[in-house]
């Protein structure tokens, strides 16, 4: 019996990982179009040029 609970537990902590890692890589990838967009939309020239 406490071997099944152990098993449902480490399962579960398992699961909760692999949504968390899931979830980082969506974001990860939606800010790195949002960032490719910016520099879309802003050359390297414009802000090369404003550096003090």
């Amino acid at each position: 019996m406490v071997e099944s609970i152990s098993a449902v537990f480490l399962g579960a902590i398992v699961l909760i990982m692999a949504a968390i890692l899931i979830a980082e890589h969506y974001r990860r990838e939606h800010h790195r179009n949002r960032q490719l967009r910016w520099l879309d939309t802003h050359p390297m020239r414009d802000w090369l040029h404003r550096r003090p």
